[in-house]
């Protein structure tokens, strides 16, 4: 079954009777060279010993490349039409467990018992941002490494550093390290969307947010809610000697320095 041919897409679609919804972004990918790229960046070594949640799971298609390399797959999908599709996509792969929710409601940590575990994903694009803040910094157990097929320009925000840090791009950067593996054409999904994208990869990542870059990182909600004006305008004494400077020329190492100074 090659769910990355459109004729069989289609014909897939058509006997179960769906109609894609765009409250769900369903695009599903179409082109095996990006889904080769995923795969190489979330398991370099070959197969994995960790288990892999994965959101948003659709048809099936990245589901059954994460079974041949993954010892469990956690599949996460809030569109309870796609149920009997996965029945008959994923009939002959194991093993994966189809949980019905909203990802942004499940907890993590839980679905794996506290025990490590990867993220891969060609994530719906409307919770993007909001599903990073989730997994990076409202899990009581991170991820050991995330690999998401994202709009390119979310790509880019994440990626960004200082003088032109944003609050997503801190929050990446205290968590781990990350790069951009491979830009996607609109094209290379079905149907394709308005945006190009790009697979993200952020690994090396500590198991959770330590006390100090939490406080970095209200301090940091707080500036950033006014990205524009000074530091002293926004916090105040606490922006200590950074006062006169603009939340995103700092680094994640000034964030954290301020963290501290502003704790004593």
């Amino acid at each position: 079954m090659d769910l990355t041919n459109r004729n069989e897409l289609k014909t897939l679609l058509d006997r179960h009777g769906l109609v894609l919804a765009k409250t769900y972004g369903q695009h599903f990918l179409v082109q095996r060279t990006v889904l080769e790229k995923i795969i190489g960046a979330a398991f370099p070594s070959g197969a994995s010993s960790l288990p892999v949640i994965e959101v948003g799971p659709g048809i099936g298609t990245l589901t059954r490349e994460l079974a041949a390399h993954a010892p469990e797959v956690i599949a996460i999908e809030r569109d309870l039409r796609m149920r009997a599709v996965l029945a008959e996509t994923l009939a002959d792969v194991s093993p994966v467990h189809v949980v019905e929710a909203d990802a942004l409601r499940v907890s993590f940590t839980d679905a794996v018992f506290g025990k490590p575990y990867r993220v891969v994903s060609n994530l719906p694009y409307e919770i993007s941002t909001p599903f990073l803040w989730k997994i990076l910094e409202e899990e009581s157990l991170r991820p050991v490494s995330v690999t998401l097929l994202l709009q390119a320009e979310v790509v880019t925000r994440v990626l960004e550093r200082s003088p032109h840090m944003n609050l997503l791009s801190l929050l990446v950067a205290f968590s781990g390290t990350a790069r951009r593996v491979h830009s996607v054409s609109r094209s290379a999904f079905f149907p394709p969307p308005r945006v190009d994208s790009a697979v993200l990869h952020i690994e090396n990542i500590s198991p959770a947010v330590t006390p100090v870059q939490r406080r970095a990182l209200g301090l940091a909600r707080r500036a950033f809610a006014a990205p524009r004006k000074k530091m002293s305008s926004t916090l105040g004494e606490e922006a200590g000697k950074f006062g006169e400077q603009r939340p995103s020329t700092l680094t994640p190492e000034q964030w954290l320095l301020l963290a501290e100074e502003s704790r004593s």
